[in-house]
């Protein structure tokens, strides 16, 4: 995964957006190599169930109540993420 750099110069709901989102790719990456490493007769429904891990639901929880106020920009962090992750910059 390539970084993420969150500026601390930044306005405020940009740091926050960006440092939220730094920690759901962090999570969701712990996520997928846990789910790697289960064996294949675990249904993949039962590992992404909400309450299965309450430190990522944390994290979609946060993302759902910030994405009210500021939906665009978690888009554009998000895109800009995928295309950093693909190297289509």
């Amino acid at each position: 995964m390539l970084p993420i750099n969150v500026d601390p110069d930044s306005k405020p709901g940009e740091y926050v957006l960006k440092s939220l989102f730094v920690n759901f790719t962090t999570q969701a990456e712990r996520k997928i190599r846990i789910i790697m490493a289960e064996p294949l007769e675990k249904p993949l429904t039962k590992s992404l169930q909400r309450g299965e891990d309450p430190q990522f639901d944390q994290v979609i929880s946060s993302m759902s109540s910030l994405s009210e106020y500021c939906l665009p920009s978690i888009l554009r962090t998000l895109f800009d993420w995928y295309k950093r992750q693909n190297g289509i910059e």
